[in-house]
């Protein structure tokens, strides 16, 4: 700051001036200097009242502790990416699609990500194509298969059997470390 103040004198402190007016302009900033934030009131609340009132049962809703156990142990809960994954299916990233199939396919990958393949047979018997057994076969073997597969992912024992196979994993290469040194470091090869 001295170098500065050596070659611009005037203005670094204007600088100063401005950036202490700035920030401690603020009421609340100006309780926290002032050591009286415990009597400090906001004159406008963040968030009006009817604002509150609309979005704090979400907020609740979404920090319940049953949803969040489900985040513990680095498991991720990122619904949007398996989301994305279905639309893209339909209207892949490398191939140019208009509005209106992007539409389409988001319609079908949310249909099919909240209910399974059945409304999608619904979707074609409205549009007056056939649909025959074997298409009402296949969509309720592919959403049973779905479901088995989230309570599999879900279940107390597929989790103790990864940690169990990761630790396994973990322990062998340890091993092999020991026995074999290093296949690879920096500096190895020099």
């Amino acid at each position: 700051m001295s170098e500065l103040t050596d070659v611009f004198p005037a203005k670094t402190l204007d600088l100063q001036k401005y950036v202490i007016k700035r920030i401690f302009q603020n009421s609340y900033q100006k309780a926290i200097e002032d050591g009286t934030i415990d009597e400090f009131d906001h004159k406008n609340p963040p968030l009006n009242d009817k604002v509150l009132e609309v979005i704090k049962p979400i907020y609740e809703s979404l920090s319940a502790d049953s949803l969040l156990e489900r985040c513990l142990g680095s498991e991720t809960q990122n619904n949007n990416e398996s989301l994305n994954s279905l639309i893209w299916t339909f209207a892949p990233k490398h191939i140019h699609a208009g509005p209106k199939t992007i539409e389409i396919a988001t319609f079908l990958a949310v249909s099919i990500f909240n209910e399974g393949f059945i409304p999608i047979l619904k979707i074609l018997d409205v549009m007056g194509i056939t649909i025959g057994p074997e298409a009402n076969a296949f969509a309720a073997r592919r959403d049973e298969a779905r479901i088995e597969r989230s309570e599999l992912r879900t279940s107390e024992a597929s989790k103790e059997g990864r940690t169990a196979r990761l630790h396994q994993r973990t322990s062998e290469n340890e091993h092999f470390e020991v026995e074999e040194g290093f296949l690879y470091e920096a500096g190895i090869a020099d």
